[in-house]
């Protein structure tokens, strides 16, 4: 695009580059397709944080692909780190400055705080943010670590208040943000996660055979994993027909899974572990049933990839999770951290599997009415006015 062309710059900050790829690209591009320079700017997300440079440049391309232009930020996606964070902040001030963009969007936490501030201190008049989860400024650790989540928050309200608008993927972040006083209710908007490509994501007919459960999810303690291998073993002895398939990369989040805890429960025969991928619409085409324990999300996107292809849900009655699921309609909710609600919920769908179909037709018909991405888009495109 020539830049006598060009409307208005806008960029993107981003804390994974897979997932504004994968989960934030419609908005982007469609803004592109309109004649604004699009520029994103994200870290490598720890499971890709080893790829070499050929590989940097094939995710460069794919970006390419959609108009987008893709920078690299340095950026350590947990905890608070005073040096590493300092040069975050000074890499964005320098790319924000060398930009000078007319808009700019951050998703995730340290980006909605770095971003915000780099933006507001180059004079940047249009600076919003998405909240995609709470995340650790929100652990209820005692002791030091305490302290760090608490000098988070503080940072956060602080670079809130530079903000336009800012997004929220439900009610409840929403909700705890203005009880906690990190942000004033008018500049709220809520969407409904990052929306669904109901195209991409089509319904697919469920596969004959046993059932099939699947739980696809990043290998942390908190997605409720171990819950779903204990459901697992429990109802392999019951149904030993049945199969209990995990799906995730692996990372080095504090709460993160380790590679032999997995490699174990594999070898006992209670899950099928089939590691990391780019393209989940195979594995949800071949699974009857799908299940995210997890214990907090903003909108977790797997599920919505579920429902769109038509598969009942089992989730759990936390914030984010809740919202996608119509209890007894599209699917189950269940406590979180709760290995046997989680266990009885599986076991309705093996005993009842009369279940599966009817309440897959609803998830679809939810994904439609509520999470297609066009729709996100529109109203996020509205709220800032581009």
């Amino acid at each position: 695009m020539q830049e006598s062309n060009i409307r208005k710059c806008f960029l993107a900050i981003d804390g994974s580059a897979r997932a504004l790829l994968q989960a934030r690209s419609r908005l982007l591009h469609e803004i592109a397709k309109d004649r604004h320079k699009v520029v994103a700017c994200a870290a490598l997300d720890r499971s890709m944080s080893d790829i070499q440079i050929g590989d940097i440049e094939i995710l460069r391309k794919r970006y390419r692909q959609l108009d987008i232009e893709f920078v690299k930020l340095d950026m350590s996606r947990q905890g608070i780190n005073p040096f590493e964070d300092l040069m975050t902040l000074l890499e964005l001030a320098k790319l924000v400055r060398k930009l000078r963009p007319d808009i700019v969007l951050n998703y995730s936490v340290k980006p909605n705080i770095y971003g915000s501030v780099a933006a507001k201190l180059a004079g940047i008049p249009e600076i919003y943010s998405v909240v995609t989860g709470l995340g650790y400024l929100f652990s209820n650790d005692s002791g030091f670590k305490t302290l760090i989540p608490g000098i988070g928050r503080t940072m956060l309200r602080i670079a809130l208040s530079t903000n336009k608008r800012v997004f929220f993927q439900n009610a409840d972040d929403r909700a705890e943000f203005v009880s906690k006083g990190l942000i004033d209710p008018d500049q709220t908007v809520i969407i409904n996660g990052s929306g669904v490509d109901l195209s991409y994501y089509s319904v697919e007919p469920f596969p004959d055979g046993p059932l099939v459960f699947l739980l696809i999810a990043r290998l942390q303690h908190h997605k409720g994993i171990l819950e779903y291998i204990q459901a697992a073993h429990t109802l392999k002895k019951l149904f030993p027909q049945a199969r209990f398939q995990l799906i995730g990369p692996f990372d080095q989040h504090p709460s993160a899974l380790k590679k032999t805890e997995i490699e174990v429960w594999r070898k006992q025969g209670d899950i099928e572990f089939l590691g990391g991928t780019a393209d989940v619409r195979p594995f949800i085409a071949k699974a009857h049933v799908f299940v995210l324990p997890s214990y907090r999300e903003g909108t977790p996107r797997s599920t919505l990839e579920a429902m769109a292809m038509g598969r009942p849900v089992i989730t759990t009655d936390v914030p984010g999770c809740r919202d996608t699921v119509l209890h007894r309609q599209n699917g189950l909710i269940v406590p979180a951290g709760d290995s046997i609600a989680l266990t009885d919920a599986m076991r309705e769908f093996l005993e009842s599997p009369s279940l599966i179909v009817p309440m897959g037709r609803c998830s679809r018909n939810i994904a439609e009415e509520k999470y297609d991405v066009s729709k996100v888009v529109a109203v996020m495109r509205d709220a800032m006015n581009i």
